[in-house]
């Protein structure tokens, strides 16, 4: 996250950190599944989800053609990703949909079922 806050403008770290940080929400969704902690799932998906949320949504939007270009060239499917993974609050808005709708799912599958 440092590295963001100083690099140039027009290189793009915001793809790596979002990934990054889906990733980690995954394995700890599985640490959460795999033990007997399963009722405090949806806390600790929550608490990621602040913290990455609270990063997302803070960036500056920068859409030089260095960092578009390489979503572009990839046709359709890299512009559809682009929404996800171009640099700035309006994209990092749409991650933190997916993240509240994860937590949403997780505490409805915990909770529902007694565990």
């Amino acid at each position: 996250m440092g590295v963001s806050r100083i690099a140039k403008s027009a290189e793009n770290h915001a793809t790596r950190k979002r990934l990054v940080s889906l990733i980690l929400m995954a394995i700890t969704l599985g640490i959460f599944v795999s033990s007997d902690a399963i009722e405090g799932s949806m806390f600790g998906v929550l608490f990621f989800a602040c913290f990455i949320g609270l990063d997302v949504c803070t960036e500056d939007a920068v859409s030089v053609p260095r960092v578009v270009m390489p979503f572009v060239k990839k046709g359709a499917f890299g512009r559809a990703m682009g929404y996800f993974f171009y640099p700035g609050w309006h994209t990092g808005l749409v991650i933190l949909t997916i993240l509240f709708f994860l937590t949403i799912f997780v505490g409805d599958a915990t909770y529902k079922r007694g565990w």
